[in-house]
């Protein structure tokens, strides 16, 4: 906050004990006062979405993490990966470059676009129940970003 809005908040209850009530006077005012520029880097963020055209990105994600946190699926199912230790790895690797590529020339940032932990889960469900039942899992956004790299990729595989 301090760097988009010039402004210093006093820090000293960061690390006081908020289990302990009732909340001290100071810990009130500072739990307040640390929310009440949220609406400024809103707007500023909102508006950077807006000028990169990524406000409808934003709009789906919020929609997805809402979705799965209140309907989360409970189908989990083990997926096989017939491929050996280092096959999967060159082949997360590739997949990664991708990522990261793609991530660069959108200005995303890489972890929030695809993070590797779901790059493997995502592999192996490409590799196991094909690339269109794999994307089926992204945003639509990430969809249209990822397929064709992705299903070059896996030609070799």
């Amino acid at each position: 906050m301090e760097e988009r809005l010039d402004i210093s908040l006093d820090k000293k209850e960061t690390r006081s004990n908020w289990i302990r009530r009732p909340l001290s006077d100071s810990q009130l005012s500072y739990a307040a006062s640390d929310v009440d520029y949220l609406i400024h880097l809103f707007i500023e963020q909102e508006r950077a979405l807006i000028e990169s055209n990524k406000l409808d990105w934003h709009k789906e994600e919020l929609e997805s993490l809402i979705s799965n946190t209140f309907s989360p699926s409970t189908n989990f199912v083990e997926i096989g990966c017939n491929l050996t230790k280092s096959e999967e790895g060159n082949l997360l690797n590739k997949f990664n470059d991708i990522v990261l590529n793609i991530a660069e020339k959108y200005k995303i940032n890489p972890t929030l676009f695809f993070s590797k932990k779901s790059q493997k889960e995502f592999i192996r469900l490409a590799l196991d129940r094909g690339s269109e039942e794999a994307l089926k899992g992204l945003t639509s956004w990430r969809r249209r970003l990822i397929r064709d790299p992705l299903n070059k990729v896996l030609l070799n595989y």
